[in-house]
């Protein structure tokens, strides 16, 4: 008999610790962005002393690293550089009204059933030609089995564009 341990769910998302408290990714992201801040802070330091330039100048710097590095928490545990990719594409380039297609493959081939299955029943059945009009114009009948359908016509809406 074998002996099993059940272990927590988030032991797969552990992420070992670099430098400090900062993982590997977080270390990377940190340095890309402190070498260019300080860079250009030392820069500016040759034309201005104010301390409120320097840090507009760094905060501006390190909002992109320091995003992609401590990014999941709030991109919900996704990498940021992947939940960026899929907000651009589903909400900035997708449009707002998407299209959509009226008539599937299984409208196609339920459509041909049911014309067969019409087929068979106009040849038992001698009806009236005014009637079936009429009603094909509405609504159309159909028996599968023992039980009765009805398909109703398409009624377009206004606020959707469609495609065919």
């Amino acid at each position: 008999m074998a002996v099993t341990r059940q272990t927590l769910k988030d032991v797969g998302n552990f992420e070992a610790k670099f430098v400090g408290p900062f993982t590997t990714r977080q270390t990377i992201c940190l340095a890309a962005g402190i070498v260019p801040s300080v860079f250009i802070d030392y820069i500016l330091y040759s034309f201005t002393r104010d301390v409120a330039a320097f840090f507009l100048v760094t905060v501006v710097i390190m909002a992109a690293p320091i995003f992609l590095g401590f990014g999941s928490k709030f991109c919900h545990d996704m990498k940021p550089e992947d939940f960026v990719k899929g907000y651009i594409k589903y909400h900035i380039l997708a449009p707002r009204i998407r299209l959509y297609q009226t008539k599937t493959l299984d409208d196609i081939i339920w459509e041909e059933e049911l014309k067969k299955k019409n087929k068979e029943d106009d040849s038992d059945k001698a009806t009236s030609k005014s009637k079936k009009d009429k009603k094909s114009k509405t609504e159309s009948t159909y028996k599968i089995g023992s039980k009765t359908f009805v398909t109703y016509p398409h009624k377009k809406s206004e606020s959707v564009r469609e495609s065919l």
